[in-house]
């Protein structure tokens, strides 16, 4: 979908900044309280080693907080509230909607119909009657006929404007047309021109009729062709107007699939998962987003299974991905390269030489890196003053390995964040939020010498979590514009 990939790579660079300045910070605490214990005032020590204890602890609880939100967040990207997540029993009702956002559903399933005024009511079916027991269609019966209408669960049938205005922009809606009828067609793009909501939808079918023409009014909208076979699937890959392709679980849940569609530029995705064996299956072949009635034990999956598997670890969504095929980027992402600790001391390897280590293993496993983000710790730090190396020398030593080793890196592609053992210097990026290419890097750093070496009485931990706060706001900032 379109302009959902941004936020990923804010977050999971954010939380790594965060627990390495935190890291940081603990060992600061560590190192600090053992130095209070042995002085002879035993009462003071006592207190100051309590008051480093509960900052640290803080640090830890921040930490922890920010992990969960991440992991949160993350899942919720990649479920979709099938039908309003309740099954048959409740499909499309305020109850089901209700339900399926409490457990923490941000993209919601809307079926369109119909009726014969013009007016576009929620429904799987044609027909009522498996909602209703009443028989007919929808196209053939009036507003007043539909309205009169009651649920097997007690509720009116709802208009897709009912729906808008009850959950506004609490959701992103999820819409599949059942009837790719020029009327419904019209009817759609009027309604949701109506209430401005072209960028809250996803809109879905099986017939590419209708994404093409929605495609000609608005082509930011993402579009989804839905597909029942291996054929269908094939066949969609080439579509211009097709942003992402989902097709019926037992017959294309491949990860071959997915990388098929990343190769085009276009995301991958499933129906209908209920199981937790068929969200695993989802997660290791590396879907991007599906179509569950189970939506609160698929974001806890995603938030504890998926979140090792998509985000930890190479098995699920691995970098071949952005991995060009003849040495040209396709389009389908970004490789970026983190890296930390090079700190010299006499018997260690240089920075150089670890790093050069480092980057020829990731070589030879074929990887090739868009940007290498170096998170500190490249000098002396045991005797604090006594550099072997000055903090200019050793980034330059490890910018000429790595582009050494990856040609094709330039130095803006080299981007070193300070560490808790580093003296500040030019090289180091700011704190702050930074753009490289198609992604963002929010930086969190004290901009002071040695953060590991500060004491409360320079308030390192302040500075961190005020920074930490900048970043919060920073993030909501975007999240507010449609940037994420």
């Amino acid at each position: 979908m379109k302009g959902k990939k941004l936020s990923l790579r804010i977050y999971i660079t954010a939380i790594i900044a965060l627990l390495l300045v935190s890291g940081g910070i603990f060992a600061w605490a560590l190192q600090d309280q053992s130095k209070i214990l042995a002085q002879s005032d035993a009462e003071a020590a006592e207190a100051a080693a309590a008051g480093i204890s509960a900052a640290a602890e803080a640090a830890a609880d921040q930490v922890a907080q920010a992990e969960q939100a991440l992991k949160h967040d993350l899942a919720r990207e990649h479920v979709i509230a099938h039908r309003g997540s309740a099954g048959e029993s409740l499909e499309h009702s305020v109850k089901a909607y209700d339900e399926a956002i409490a457990a923490g559903a941000r993209y919601i399933e809307q079926d369109i119909v119909i009726s014969k005024d013009g007016t576009l009511y929620v429904s799987h079916d044609t027909s009522p009657s498996r909602m209703t027991g009443v028989g007919g269609s929808f196209a053939s019966m009036t507003d007043g006929q539909i309205d009169a209408l009651v649920t097997r669960q007690g509720e009116p049938v709802l208009k897709l404007a009912d729906v808008f205005d009850r959950y506004r922009d609490e959701i992103t809606y999820v819409i599949e047309l059942k009837d790719n009828s020029d009327a419904v067609i019209r009817a759609f793009t009027d309604l949701v021109r109506s209430y401005g909501y072209e960028d809250r939808i996803i809109l879905q079918c099986f017939d590419q009729k209708a994404l093409r023409i929605v495609e000609e009014t608005w082509p930011d909208m993402p579009k989804m062709l839905l597909v029942w076979n291996q054929s269908e699937f094939n066949a969609a890959l080439d579509l211009s107007c097709v942003d992402s392709i989902s097709g019926y679980a037992p017959a294309v849940l491949s990860k071959e699939n997915r990388i098929a569609a990343h190769k085009k530029d276009k995301q991958f995705g499933v129906w209908t998962l209920v199981s937790e064996t068929e969200i695993r299956r989802a997660i290791d072949a590396g879907v991007d987003c599906y179509f569950t009635d189970s939506v609160e034990a698929a974001i806890s999956l995603e938030e504890s299974y998926g979140f090792t598997r998509r985000y930890l670890e190479k098995g699920a969504a691995k970098t071949e991905d952005a991995q060009p095929a003849s040495g040209e980027s396709d389009g389908a992402g970004t490789t970026i390269l983190f890296t930390s600790d090079y700190q010299i001391q006499t018997g260690w390897d240089t920075p150089e030489e670890i790093l050069r280590r480092n980057l020829k293993t990731a070589k030879d496993e074929g990887q090739s890196p868009d940007q290498i983000i170096v998170c500190g710790d490249y000098t002396n730090d045991r005797n604090l003053h006594d550099y072997q190396l000055s903090p200019e020398d050793s980034i330059g030593q490890i910018r000429d390995c790595a582009q050494e080793i990856f040609p094709g890196l330039t130095d803006q592609d080299i981007l070193f964040v300070q560490g808790n053992h580093d003296q500040m210097t030019d090289s180091i990026a700011s704190s702050g939020l930074h753009e490289y290419g198609d992604h963002l890097v929010y930086i969190l750093n004290t901009e002071e010498d040695f953060p590991w070496k500060q004491g409360t009485e320079t308030g390192a931990l302040k500075k961190v979590t005020r920074a930490s706060k900048e970043m919060k706001k920073c993030f909501d900032e975007l999240i507010a514009r449609g940037e994420t």
